[in-house]
């Protein structure tokens, strides 16, 4: 069973969308649009703040939370590729 894919506008309203994130992710623009790990794809002004994890990851505090989640991480995989997209 697929889960439910929302889109979460920044003003905190959902939408309910009928794609996975693997057929949204390259339908998104990749200078706006970064999938952080396997659960999000976030806008870069989306985030509020973000500080070191552990080795190679980041924690980041996005507004509006997402499922009242406080931090979310960049995977490992995608830490140094969020880099560089920061820096972009």
């Amino acid at each position: 069973m697929d889960k439910m894919v929302f889109l979460m506008q920044i003003d905190g309203q959902r939408i309910p969308i009928d794609y996975s994130l693997d057929r949204l992710e390259p339908l998104l623009n990749p200078t706006v649009f970064f999938r952080i790990n396997r659960k999000f794809i976030i806008q870069m002004k989306s985030i509020a703040s973000m500080s070191s994890y552990s080795r190679n990851r980041m924690k980041l505090t996005l507004k509006p939370c997402p499922d009242g989640l406080l931090d979310t991480l960049v995977s490992i995989e995608k830490a140094a590729s969020f880099r560089e997209w920061l820096d972009q």
